[in-house]
């Protein structure tokens, strides 16, 4: 008999929330014994990309694939790679993983099954859709990274964390006018132009050892589905600062893991960071107890909550 195929739309772009795809179909493979077949959205080359995968899956164009799939088949795709038709013209079972709010128009709503990254992606398509998930957070790991104690990184280094360009950049220098007008001696001190960390701009081993190298991690992002890079600052042992992005609520706890607020709150961000210079102790807590709280998102948990999904959903 032959066996179900795994279909990851997308599994090799260069973006966070497709490595999560990729290793959905990487649990299936091993854990259920299904082939694997990775499906290039736009010519993408895993060698270019920032992640390194454990296995390099055989590859198929996006333009074979209704043609190629069976009913037996199982698609994964997150919703930015369909224009909602996706579900409607591939012949087999279908999943989607939500992994933001704003990366897709309209949601496909022609899939069998739905899962979503945060409990903010989730309340935002309950009450956009009418449609319930179950959440299912990514995870992180940062093992690979060389890590030194938070006292013993240079003094008063930081990463602003940009995504997107255009507004992050008047954010930034929004900032600077703010702490400015806090501490403008400190403001002063401040390497803005050389602590710019930007998203998608580096492997992803050596954005890890940027980021352990730094005392703070100052996010600009303005709305992430669930907000890796954040989380991977705090399980570095990197005191976090800045705006929450709305799907990073679920791990962020202001004054104990992290000294975080919601957009625009660009004065009070201002102040955070000021403090957490002054402070040094304040600073050093809360970044000690990043670790513990990226604990809580491992790779075993993940594999293990989805393994659970593929189960159903093939036994089903």
């Amino acid at each position: 008999m032959t066996l179900p195929t795994i279909y990851v739309m997308g599994a090799y772009v260069r973006a966070g929330g497709a490595r999560m795809a990729y290793e959905i179909g990487l649990a299936a493979h091993q854990a259920l014994g299904l082939p694997f077949k990775a499906v290039l959205n736009s010519g993408e080359d895993p060698r270019s990309s920032s992640f390194e995968y454990p296995i390099r899956f055989e590859t198929v164009e996006r333009g074979q694939l209704s043609s190629m799939v069976r009913p037996d088949d199982l698609l994964i795709c997150n919703p930015s790679f369909s224009d909602g038709s996706i579900g409607l013209t591939h012949r087999c079972r279908k999943l989607m993983y939500i992994q933001g709010f704003n990366t897709f128009s309209n949601l496909d709503l022609w899939f069998d099954h739905y899962a979503s990254v945060s409990r903010f992606v989730q309340d935002y398509i309950r009450n956009t859709y009418d449609l319930k998930t179950d959440v299912i957070s990514p995870f992180v790991s940062v093992d690979t990274a060389l890590t030194t104690p938070w006292r013993d990184r240079p003094g008063g280094s930081i990463w602003f964390y940009m995504k997107g360009h255009g507004l992050q950049l008047q954010l930034l220098e929004r900032l600077k006018d703010e702490v400015g007008r806090v501490n403008g001696c400190l403001a002063r001190q401040i390497d803005w132009e050389g602590s710019l960390l930007w998203a998608g701009s580096h492997k992803q081993n050596d954005l890890l050892e940027k980021i352990a190298a730094r005392q703070y991690f100052v996010s600009l992002s303005v709305s992430e589905g669930f907000g890796l890079v954040p989380l991977e600052a705090m399980g570095l042992g990197t005191a976090v600062v800045g705006f929450d992005g709305f799907g990073g609520r679920d791990y962020f706890r202001r004054g104990e893991n992290c000294l975080v607020r919601r957009y625009p709150d660009v004065a009070g961000v201002a102040q955070d960071l000021v403090r957490c210079l002054e402070e040094q102790d304040l600073a050093e807590r809360l970044a000690s107890q990043g670790p513990m709280t990226a604990s809580f998102y491992s790779r075993d948990r993940f594999r293990e909550k989805w393994i659970g999904v593929l189960e159903g959903i093939f036994k089903g």
